[in-house]
């Protein structure tokens, strides 16, 4: 996956997809500190891969892009990380109606096992926080 062009448009749709999570979880009404953790941490991730991308864009066209092709597979893989943890959670909310949404706080408290349980999210929370970093270090290793 050394292709920028197939690494660009896994950005668009990673990008796509934490942003559809991130209108869920931060248009919950008073929501515990948690969960406004988990929308803060959705925001930090959409802000690094919209450097991401531009990274990737300054590869593409860099003399230095044959030389550096381990940083663009970390990038990718970092990337594919985010796109599985981003789509379970999709998946999740994007069925969800009106009612299911504004009863949402509710649910927070109680012992179901929907996706936004305490564990789920916090696995969610440390998958995404490691392929964030891992885009990082790819980026900062390749620049430096």
């Amino acid at each position: 996956m050394a292709d920028p062009f197939a690494i660009i448009s896994l950005v668009d749709t990673v990008f796509g997809l934490g942003c559809k999570v991130y209108e869920f979880v931060s248009a919950v009404k008073d929501a515990p500190l948690e969960i406004r953790n988990f929308a803060n941490e959705l925001s930090v991730l959409n802000s690094v891969l919209k450097e991401v991308k531009e990274y990737v864009k300054a590869f593409r066209t860099s003399t230095l892009s044959t030389q550096n092709k381990m940083d663009l597979e970390i990038v990718g893989i970092a990337l594919k990380q985010c796109n599985v943890e981003l789509w379970n959670l999709y998946t999740a909310v994007k069925d969800l109606d009106a009612d299911q949404r504004s009863s949402f706080p509710k649910r927070l408290g109680s012992s179901s096992s929907w996706v936004f349980n305490s564990e789920e999210r916090t696995k969610s929370i440390e998958m995404l926080i490691l392929a964030r970093g891992s885009l990082g270090i790819a980026i900062q290793t390749s620049s430096g």
